[in-house]
């Protein structure tokens, strides 16, 4: 019988110590996927209190008498013919001004 102190136990302890170096590795991957679903969690618990207040902004809005919305429509129509207007008068200045430089 072999006396225990001749037995290569050195294969065994490399394989101790690879497995101990994968689960070091594991354990670190799972603490950083941890921390990044936490991180997601609390970026969602975000949107989802943003999305809250827009949609009771909206239902603000939609609360808002049609009569605004006609105004805002009138106003907008009215802007867009003095908006039409003077580009109308910037045209015919443009060719007055050709034709005064055309005369001479």
């Amino acid at each position: 019988m072999e006396r225990v102190d001749k037995v290569n136990i050195k294969p065994i302890e490399d394989n101790v110590i690879k497995i101990r170096e994968e689960e070091n590795n594991y354990f670190t991957k799972l603490f950083e996927m941890e921390m990044l679903l936490e991180n997601y969690r609390k970026a969602a618990m975000i949107i989802g209190e943003k999305v809250e207040s827009l949609e009771e902004k909206m239902k603000d809005l939609e609360k808002l008498p049609k009569d605004y919305e006609m105004t805002y429509r009138d106003v907008v129509r009215k802007l867009l013919e003095l908006d039409n207007k003077f580009t109308d008068k910037f045209k015919t200045l443009a060719e007055a001004v050709l034709k005064l430089r055309n005369g001479k």
